[in-house]
């Protein structure tokens, strides 16, 4: 979400601590989105890419409303296919589908004062991952084994014991890949900030009002193969409420 409809981004040399944290000693990104206009304006962006079904559109629309409040929409919807396949699941992966929408409205409550509303949302599901297991090699010297095994010899152990292939070369190098579990990632993300502008001659004073949360559901294959050893699943919701006020003096003057 943070790249959709952007204004502009800043890099900003570190250390930047007094503005955006204790832990921003190497710098910033500041992203910063486009803003409500008052005239009419309008963009539609179509991707595609054929090879893995790649796939995205964007829509944004920005105007007046009324005499005094402006509004603007973005809203991207993106599919993206996997370029591993799964021989078990017979599944491309990881492929994603994600769509994210940005509506802001900007309110002009005097000459000097103004309050911009932000909304967003974000929902994204990924199938599958990219990875696979790869045992077709030696064990490094001075290792050990695995029950006297090195670890090509386990590999070849194992698969000639159960009907699946727990790794080889060949996973790695033609993206292949098999699990016995579905490996799932679901992600929805909420913002709403609401941002207070007062202008004076000598000073700015700005309220900014945040709330953000998510709720996330992870499913792994924690073994990345065939057979049923290690899978989890973890679930996730968080929330988190700020509240700014910054005072900010003209540029060019003594202090």
């Amino acid at each position: 979400v943070p790249f959709l409809d952007l204004a502009r981004i800043e890099v900003l040399r570190g250390p930047q601590n007094v503005l955006f944290g204790k832990n921003s000693v190497g710098g910033a990104l500041s992203m910063t989105t486009a803003k409500p206009t008052e005239e009419f304006e309008g963009s539609i962006s179509v991707q595609y890419e054929p090879e893995y079904d790649n796939q995205q559109a964007t829509l944004v629309l920005s105007g007046g409303l009324t005499d005094d409040l402006r509004g603007r929409l973005a809203v991207r919807a993106a599919e993206r296919g996997g370029y591993y396949e799964n021989l078990t699941q017979d599944t491309d992966e990881a492929n994603t589908e994600d769509t994210s929408i940005r509506l802001a409205l900007a309110w002009d409550i005097s000459e000097n004062l103004e309050a911009i509303l932000k909304l967003e949302r974000n929902d994204s599901d990924t199938l599958g991952a990219e990875n696979g297991t790869y045992a077709g090699y030696d064990a490094p010297a001075g290792a050990g084994g695995i029950a006297g095994f090195n670890y090509a010899e386990f590999t070849d152990f194992v698969n000639s014991i159960t009907p699946y292939d727990i790794g080889s070369p060949l996973i790695s190098e033609d993206y292949e890949r098999a699990t016995d579990f579905e490996d799932r990632y679901e992600l929805t993300t909420d913002l709403v900030q609401l941002t207070v502008n007062w202008d004076t001659d000598n000073f700015t004073l700005t309220s900014d009002t945040a709330l953000l949360s998510y709720d996330s559901e992870n499913t792994l294959d924690g073994d990345a193969t065939a057979i049923t050893a290690f899978n989890t699943i973890r679930e996730e919701e968080y929330s988190q409420f700020s509240q700014s006020i910054r005072f900010t003096s003209p540029g060019g003057e003594t202090l």
